[in-house]
């Protein structure tokens, strides 16, 4: 069994080792996403703990920050707000977080935590309610007394040698011009261009905001459509002297609605009056302003991200409560695919279509490149095979019913496949008895136009009787070594295909030319 976490870690091949290790392990690391601090990173913030690290919490200005990722595995686990976002002391709250997350295990999370603790930390073992302790003064120690784990020192350690922090249009951007002006930070920090504000018309604050908007500029307020592009355009022009070199976009689902501009015009001067606007004008006015913003990207040679498949602030009481980003957002399930062709092609028919990065937040909806031959479809079905249970006792077979790999290796079902021989105190499992290809399956056909046999036995009324005799006599073997169970048998296909005929009648009837048969 591999040792959890070693260095082959989500390396299962030795052209993928060999891949990591000779090219790709030493290059630089381009973060064009990130949501690290401008002002920390110029002030390279030393932190008091590892629960400031990984939880953050209430900031001294009043606000919440931190990793509401882990925010939501904690609530998930039934832990009180207060230790979440509450005054709770930071080494309760990291007990807390500790005893959730074995409950992680096979969640990218559990990951995340131990490849940083082994890292920065040098820590070997598995975070859990009972090493909390050792950890927790683990990780102190070394962020109190090692030079190396301030903020920059942290960054540096990891590689990065860009970092594109995430920016509202408004940012006077003057942590950005601190960072800019100092020859001591090594790497590159600029702002990444985020006006969501800017584009949800339909969410409350939006008038509130086109006033700051406005005031960044040097205006009064924006009047009309014109003005807020016109304001964007000035906010993109100065985030790009500093830097800039991506923009992001956090969307419900790209939209696409054709309208003029006298049409998207009208529906600002309603939403500015204070009136509900439609979800129909909602997608006019965001279509009319990602175009525009999708031009100035072009023109500056800014690459336009769009994330998509999220659903912001879904419980209403705690968003108001606690502020957006702190752990309500859910999955969104918006199939969006024309929408973002038609999107791009409008674009693209001026020639101003800028550089694109585009992706669901919802996995389900992850490209997957299609298989290239026979044997990989055999690898993705199987790959792909449905069990009530994450973990499937077999011995994997080739086409030909022959084993692919040595006997008595327990390999994952399903979604679960690519965490094998990576989980920690896996039970040990003995080699499974498989039943033989079955004899009567037919042959499939090689080539066009050739007869092939099937090679059956009895026919009409007989058949299916014939069939439940090779059934037990095939089963035989393997009950009597079972101690009269089926254990961890793989039916052939062939019988689950007959089972899944009779499976609408009633168990124990009497059929006409099929006997009384009982499952």
């Amino acid at each position: 069994m591999k040792a959890f976490m070693d260095k082959e870690f989500m390396l299962q091949s030795p052209v993928a080792q060999h891949l990591y290790h000779t090219y790709a392990a030493d290059m630089p690391i381009c973060d064009y996403h990130c949501h690290i601090s401008p002002k920390e990173i110029y002030e390279n913030r030393r932190f008091e703990n590892i629960a400031q690290v990984w939880l953050g919490g209430r900031q001294p200005d009043g606000s919440l920050a931190g990793d509401h990722y882990k925010w939501r595995v904690m609530r998930s686990n039934g832990v009180p707000e207060e230790y979440i976002t509450g005054t709770k002391p930071d080494h309760e709250r990291f007990q807390k977080f500790a005893e959730a997350l074995p409950m992680c295990v096979g969640n990218p999370m559990y990951h995340w935590c131990h490849l940083e603790l082994r890292k920065y930390f040098g820590y070997q073992g598995v975070l859990n309610g009972d090493t909390a302790e050792e950890v927790w003064n683990l990780c102190n120690d070394k962020l109190q007394h090692d030079d190396s784990m301030t903020v920059r020192g942290l960054i540096e350690q990891s590689n990065v040698a860009f970092i594109g922090t995430t920016d509202d249009p408004i940012d006077d951007l003057a942590w950005h011009k601190k960072i800019k002006e100092d020859p001591s930070i090594k790497f590159t920090v600029a702002p990444s261009f985020r006006p969501d504000k800017a584009l949800n018309i339909q969410k409350p604050g939006f008038v509130e905001y086109m006033g700051k908007l406005a005031q960044a500029v040097g205006k009064e307020k924006l009047e009309c459509i014109n003005c807020v592009t016109d304001a964007l355009t000035k906010r993109i022009e100065f985030f790009a002297e500093m830097g800039c070199r991506a923009s992001d976009h956090g969307l419900d689902y790209v939209p696409y609605r054709e309208a003029t501009k006298e049409e998207v015009n009208a529906i600002y001067q309603k939403a500015m009056a204070g009136e509900a606007v439609t979800a129909e004008e909602t997608e006019k006015y965001q279509t009319y302003v990602l175009i525009h913003l999708g031009k100035q990207y072009h023109r500056l040679n800014i690459a336009m991200q769009m994330h998509y498949n999220c659903l912001r602030g879904v419980n209403r009481k705690m968003n108001a409560l606690l502020g957006p980003d702190t752990g309500f957002d859910m999955i969104n399930t918006a199939k969006c695919g024309g929408e973002i062709a038609a999107l791009l092609s409008a674009l693209n028919d001026t020639d101003e279509c800028p550089k694109t990065i585009i992706y669901s937040l919802n996995p389900a909806m992850t490209l997957r490149s299609a298989p290239s031959s026979a044997a990989s479809r055999t690898a993705r079905s199987r790959a792909r095979s449905s069990t009530a249970s994450a973990w499937v006792v077999q011995r994997p077979q080739d086409r030909h019913g022959r084993a692919d790999v040595p006997s008595g290796q327990p390999r994952p079902a399903g979604q679960f496949r690519r965490y094998a021989d990576r989980q920690p105190q896996l039970p040990e499992l003995h080699p499974p008895r498989l039943l033989p290809p079955h004899p009567l399956q037919p042959h499939r056909p090689v080539g066009r136009g050739r007869r092939v046999s099937q090679r059956r036995e009895g026919s009409g009324e007989d058949r299916p009787r014939h069939l439940l005799r090779q059934r037990k006599a095939l089963l035989q073997p393997v009950k009597q070594s079972r101690g009269g169970r089926y254990t961890n048998v793989q039916r052939p296909p062939f019988l689950l295909s007959f089972r899944k005929k009779q499976t609408p009648r009633a168990r124990g009837v009497s059929t006409p030319g099929l006997g009384r048969i009982f499952y």
